[in-house]
């Protein structure tokens, strides 16, 4: 173990050794007491001992009385359940709202067993018809593929079991509160049931609550179909911009499936071949178009997804128009639009890479930091005196509350640099929630444990379960 701090954090404490001393104070001292504690020992926190330090304050939340604030903490370290999972399992078996969340998190995280939660669709509560309709993941399929009609016939048990969930599902999808309608659709998403498309269709074009919709679309992709993929074309006719994104990533979903679609379809419906062949060419259309962060979306997309050795001259073509359409957009537009084929586009193309130097000494201080981010990751067209520059340059622009600023500290992430810790640590402080929650996993990658443990104590839910997160998943060392 190392070296504990200083004589007067462990008197404060009461107990003998830094570790427990610290897990201790995270489990039963006041928030101010363990912040001093944590600040104390300073670097001289080891990767374990943190971790420990953040097992021990989720489980203080977890066992806290329940509020609102329960409630979103929860939400907050859903994300990264597996690791707490046993805490997690325990508040799901406690019947309160607070215990409808974690059991959402855990049926999520495959921590328990989804056919035991099914039951709770018949609550009245909300909350908990949610947790039942998560749980419906069997599709209308599962077992002998004889149908299952009448008295049921020649169906076994999983049969019946099957067919009673999927229809149930179909049922949440169609509750009159949005969160078990969000529930439902995610269960659809695991389900992958081709018997669910008329409800998933009906859901992407008119359940009022953004979100579901979305979640629908998903869905749709999850299928993996043709009769998926044309529901998605003809979504895409009606959809707003943001839903033309979930669109795009949905046809990107089928495609990363079966990266060897090398060529859009050539002739009817009927000459379609796979889901893959028909989301490439539905990507290809959203290419064409050349208009908002769909296209851009899709370029970068099918740039990015692997194709065969010998991807075809049509998928060469639409990769080629793709590289096209992304330099033209970095080069001009709107100031989002920019920013996101910025982030987006892949660093393998060279012509890609020569717009990020243009943007890069530009001007404009948020275009200039979101280039100069993607020309310090590791790419063979980026030298090692370029990429060396570019972190330099970066360094100089971490501090504030600017949007800017917290992009140069995420890019410059794992640096270690005592000026990026000092950025990070004052992001700490800052009074938007936004930005300390962002500063807990920058202060973990550049292994300040002890600051980014004190921001488990932070006033924000969120924040807190961000930097417990942050904790217990990213790689210590």
């Amino acid at each position: 173990m190392k070296p504990c701090s200083l004589g007067l954090v462990l008197l404060l404490l009461g107990v003998n050794g830094c570790s427990s001393a610290l897990v201790r104070a995270a489990r039963e001292r006041p928030d101010a007491e363990l912040r001093f504690a944590l600040r104390n020992v300073g670097p001289r926190l080891a990767a374990s001992e943190a971790r420990a330090v953040a097992r021990a304050r989720v489980k203080r939340e977890f066992d806290a009385p329940p509020t609102e604030q329960s409630v979103a903490f929860v939400d907050a370290v859903a994300p990264c359940a597996a690791p707490i999972g046993e805490m997690m399992r325990a508040r799901a078996a406690v019947a309160d709202e607070v215990g409808a969340r974690a059991a959402l998190a855990a049926l999520d995280a495959s921590l328990i067993d989804s056919t035991s939660q099914v039951r709770s669709f018949a609550a009245d509560d909300p909350a908990w018809r949610a947790v039942g309709a998560r749980a419906m993941v069997l599709p209308e399929s599962e077992g002998p593929s004889a149908p299952c009609e009448g008295n049921w016939g020649p169906c076994d048990r999983d049969a019946r079991r099957g067919v009673a969930i999927a229809r149930w599902r179909r049922a949440a999808i169609l509750d009159p509160h949005p969160e078990v309608r969000r529930a439902g659709l995610a269960a659809a998403v695991d389900a992958e049931d081709p018997l669910d498309l008329p409800a998933l269709v009906d859901a992407a074009r008119r359940d009022p609550d953004p979100l579901a919709r979305h979640l629908a679309i998903d869905a749709l992709a999850a299928l993996g179909s043709v009769d998926g993929v044309l529901a998605l074309q003809d979504l895409w006719a009606q959809a707003n911009e943001d839903e033309r994104l979930a669109v795009v990533e949905a046809w990107l979903e089928v495609l990363l499936a079966a990266p060897d679609a090398s060529a859009p379809p050539t002739g009817a419906r009927a000459s379609v071949e796979t889901p893959a062949v028909l989301a490439l060419a539905m990507l290809a259309r959203a290419i064409d178009m050349d208009s908002g962060r769909s296209s851009i979306l899709a370029a970068a997309g099918v740039l990015r997804s692997p194709s065969s050795g010998d991807a075809g001259p049509a998928r060469t073509a639409i990769e080629g128009r793709a590289a096209a359409m992304l330099v033209r957009r970095l080069l001009k537009g709107s100031i989002e639009e920019r920013l996101l084929a910025i982030d987006e586009a892949p660093g393998s193309v060279a012509a890609i890479v020569e717009a990020w130097r243009e943007i890069a000494n530009g001007t404009d201080v948020e275009l200039a930091t979101a280039a100069l981010g993607r020309l310090v990751e590791e790419s063979p067209l980026v030298s090692p005196h370029e990429r060396t520059k570019a972190l330099e340059a970066l360094v100089r622009r971490v501090d504030g509350d600017t949007s800017s600023a917290a992009r140069a500290r995420a890019a410059l992430a794992g640096e270690r640099t005592p000026a990026l810790v000092a950025s990070l640590v004052r992001a700490a402080g800052s009074t938007d929630a936004v930005i300390r929650g962002d500063a807990a996993l920058g202060l973990v990658k550049s292994g300040a444990f002890a600051e980014a443990a004190v921001l488990l104590t932070d006033v924000d839910p969120v924040v807190r379960g961000a930097a417990a997160c942050a904790l217990l998943t990213e790689e210590l060392r």
